[in-house]
């Protein structure tokens, strides 16, 4: 413990309190600690602790500044509340017996250099065998030679180490901590005793104490409403979160392409009494705090149990000047409750321009779509999902037919070409009578772990693609029984289909390779390489001369099935590609990516067409339907879409002669 009293021997004054702090506070209390009993400090209590690594000189000009910034941000936040109507109401700190601000000594358990990567949570893991952070609001200023808290992760810089000066964190109601370096000031200090208390990046004007604005001299009236209901600026409020009030979006998260703005709507409700909405958004690379929350706009609410609120969302970010709703396609947004006891809820959503051509989305899955199915006539769509069901949909009037039980997560659906039958794969290889429609009893074809299955053109065979053995298994369909097993790959098998005539299979592996079988003698003829990451889907053209495969490189590739070699690569995926799927008449190429879109390519110029915005989450399956006019699509956001491609296919021709981009809306 270290008081801000004057001793008349200054280095015997320094001296005495780190032999103190060591064995006193620092040592007795790390044996406290082992033992379950932290220090939690007196109730709604800032308490300040000086970080040191074992073989650093103690600063008594470090400690003194501390006691002094710490009266200087209490008059800050004192000065700020009243300013904006809350009488002056501010945080206290922990004092000594004299009323001098107190200071802890941690002794750190190791050197300087253990410090200068990953700072903040290599400092903040002894601070926790000593103190309760859970129960009060510490600033932690660490006292190591950079003068910079390194962190683990990030872009580097010249150290190859990303560092900041400080950084703040709540770590419930009435707890949190500001941990920031020796070089600190008022404006820094009060920054992350903000985190500490809950605030959140305020960049809408630069002079916010919540920004990073260069002369900070002010608190919002966002941040200054938030405070005036917290435990540490108002002991009427309960210390402990009670019942969260709750919040939830009400209002679409699609909005039409070309939207300047979009109507955000929520619906709130507390027992209590609401007392504020805030809606908040990401902010945006290459900025320092990027990925983090920032306000967007703040609401005052009445104290009424029940009540509604509208934000008009326009996409700009107070952070990064110029934005706009048409930086991007999704727009991740978050908002906030607080009820008239400080408790906060929250709810988030993204919302998405969706493309023009859109046609439906079917909702009904609880879990990720994975594969998606249209039955020959074009009038039936299958989809399955990990939540262990096949849905049937009428393509026409968008509903659904029925819904097949499994006892396992589905991976994968397939209609025989006499749309009599419908494959699935999940724990094995089940088949399923479209028209009652109900699992054949047989029983399944017994296959480890199947993830796709595939039936030959003739409607004779079924072949299956296994994660666990790494093998194609190949059935007859007539007599439900196995033929062959055909082995080669090296790991998991995540695709496999058929050529239009019957005569190859192809399977796609996480060993990065395709493998052509001959099917009549069973044989593999060709294995094709050159993806750098898994395979991941493949399909066929019409023609039976190309093969596309999708991977997790984020790139497609098309193959010359005749010379077996690569004719080109389509890029342009932001993530991983999981399905390919070429139209029937082969001139377009379908993808769907990890990066929540579906790609058109036109296959003569091998260039992109088109993008497909609509879903709000990895985009996992795409088939197109038998007459090449609608494309579905499966997503792990659990929701099966269908689009109108009709225009893009027709509009093929008339980009690669005109360079038009936009094709027309049907």
């Amino acid at each position: 413990m270290i008081s801000g009293r004057e001793q008349t021997n200054p280095v015997r004054q320094v001296i005495i309190v780190v032999a103190m702090a060591v064995a006193v506070l620092c040592g007795a209390n790390r044996a406290h600690a082992q033992q379950g009993d932290l220090d939690a400090g007196e109730p709604r209590t800032v308490r300040m602790i000086y970080f040191l690594p074992n073989d650093r000189p103690f600063r008594a000009d470090v400690v003194e500044k501390m006691k002094d910034e710490i009266r200087n941000a209490q008059a800050f936040y004192a000065d700020q509340m009243r300013a904006h109507g809350y009488g002056g109401r501010t945080f206290r700190f922990e004092t000594d017996a004299h009323g001098e601000p107190l200071v802890h000594c941690v002794a750190g358990q190791h050197s300087d250099s253990h410090y200068l990567r990953n700072t903040d949570g290599r400092a903040i893991r002894e601070v926790k065998e000593i103190f309760d952070l859970n129960a009060n609001v510490y600033v932690i200023v660490v006292d190591h030679s950079i003068n910079a808290l390194a962190k683990a992760h990030g872009p580097g810089r010249e150290s190859g180490v990303r560092t900041a000066r400080g950084s703040g964190v709540q770590t419930g109601k009435n707890s949190g901590y500001g941990l920031i370096v020796r070089g600190f000031n008022l404006d820094l200090l009060a920054h992350e005793l903000g985190h500490a208390f809950g605030l959140w990046h305020d960049f809408r004007d630069q002079a916010y104490i919540m920004s990073y604005g260069a002369a900070r001299d002010s608190l919002s009236a966002c941040n200054a409403g938030f405070l005036a209901v917290h435990p540490h600026f108002n002991t009427a409020i309960p210390m402990d979160a009670e019942s969260l009030p709750s919040i939830e979006f009400v209002s679409s998260s699609a909005y039409p392409a070309g939207s300047r703005s979009v109507s955000v709507q929520a619906e709130l409700s507390d027992s209590g009494g609401l007392y504020q909405a805030i809606l908040l958004v990401r902010t945006l690379k290459p900025h320092f705090a990027s990925g983090l929350l920032e306000v967007k706009a703040c609401r005052r609410l009445a104290g009424i149990q029940n009540d509604a609120v509208e934000f008009d969302y326009d996409g700009a970010i107070p952070s990064a000047h110029g934005t706009n709703l048409s930086r991007s396609s999704r727009h991740s947004i978050v908002a906030d409750v607080v009820d008239t006891d400080g408790n906060v809820g929250r709810t988030s959503m993204v919302l998405l321009e969706i493309s023009p051509n859109h046609i439906a989305r079917l909702d009904g899955h609880t879990s990720i779509v994975r594969s998606v199915s249209f039955s020959p006539d074009g009038a039936i769509l299958a989809s399955a999902s990990s939540d262990r069901t096949i849905r049937l949909w009428d393509v026409m009037k968008r509903e659904q037919i029925a819904a097949l039980e499994d006892t396992n997560r589905v991976h994968s659906v397939s209609f025989s070409p006499d749309g009599a039958l419908l494959a699935s794969a999940s724990g094995n290889v089940d088949l399923w009578d479209v028209k009652k429609p109900s699992r054949i009893p047989v029983g399944p074809l017994e296959h480890a772990l199947p993830v796709s299955v595939s039936f030959s053109p003739d409607n004779a065979l079924l072949a299956s693609g296994s994660l666990s053995d790494h093998t194609v298994k190949l059935w007859s369909v007539a007599q439900q029984a196995h033929i062959a097993t055909l082995a080669g790959h090296e790991s998991q098998i995540h695709s496999v289909s058929f050529s239009r005539d019957g005569a190859l299979l192809a399977s796609a592996s996480r060993d990065k390779t395709i493998r052509l079988w001959d099917v009549a003698t069973e044989k593999n003829i060709a294995i094709l390489r050159g993806h750098t990451s898994g395979v991941s889907s493949l399909s066929f053209s019409p023609d039976e001369r190309t093969l596309a495969s999708g991977s997790w490189d984020k790139t497609i590739r098309l193959w010359d099935i005749v010379t077996e070699s690569h004719i080109a690569t389509l890029e342009g995926h932001a993530s991983l590609v999981h399905s390919v799927s070429f139209s029937p008449d082969g001139t377009i190429l379908a993808s769907g990516s990890e990066d929540g879109t579906v790609k058109l390519w036109d296959v003569e110029t091998n260039e992109n067409i088109a993008t497909l915005t609509g879903h709000t989450a990895n985009v996992s399956t795409v088939a197109f339907s038998p007459d090449g006019t609608v494309l579905a699509s499966g997503s792990w956001d659990d929701t099966v879409n269908l689009w109108d491609v009709f225009a893009w296919t027709s509009a093929a021709t008339d980009t690669a002669s005109t360079g038009s981009e936009e094709p027309p809306v049907r």
